[in-house]
């Protein structure tokens, strides 16, 4: 998954603090949220910044109920600073920010792929069945009944 930052202006990629961004559920900070991880890799310098999300970011967030499952449940909150400009400058709130610092995402696309079982335990004595995935699973959403 990527998170993609589109600026006014050419910003230096490599200043990025990643984790000083999060992610929230709503406009006015309450309810669910996730910050990113320090470690994100992130584009070469411009004024659209791609950051790849690591594995535990992206099952975090996934993990997180109520969180980025949809246009209406994605906001990033930066936290200021955490990127400058070409000349070291750091990249100032807009005036949209200053009313409201909830930024909201622009576009959304849903995650489109299924989990895999990559393997499984079964405990006879103990009447256990332990199903380990590639990716975070909602256990609710499961149907054992198949």
């Amino acid at each position: 998954g990527n998170l993609q930052l589109t600026f006014s202006e050419t910003v230096n990629a490599s200043s990025l603090i990643t984790n000083r961004l999060s992610l929230v559920a709503n406009e006015n900070g309450s309810g669910p949220r996730y910050s990113l991880s320090r470690d994100s890799v992130r584009s070469s310098d411009g004024r659209i910044i791609t950051i790849a999300l690591t594995y535990f970011d992206i099952n975090s967030i996934k993990g997180t109920l109520g969180l980025a499952k949809s246009l209406n449940t994605t906001f990033l909150l930066p936290q200021i600073p955490y990127v400058t400009d070409m000349s070291s400058l750091s990249v100032a709130a807009t005036a949209n920010q200053i009313a409201s610092p909830f930024v909201p995402v622009t576009d959304y696309i849903p995650d489109g792929t299924a989990p895999v079982l990559d393997h499984f335990d079964l405990d006879m004595n103990g009447g256990v069945l332990a199903l380990s995935f590639d990716e975070t699973v909602d256990h609710r959403a499961m149907d054992l009944s198949r």
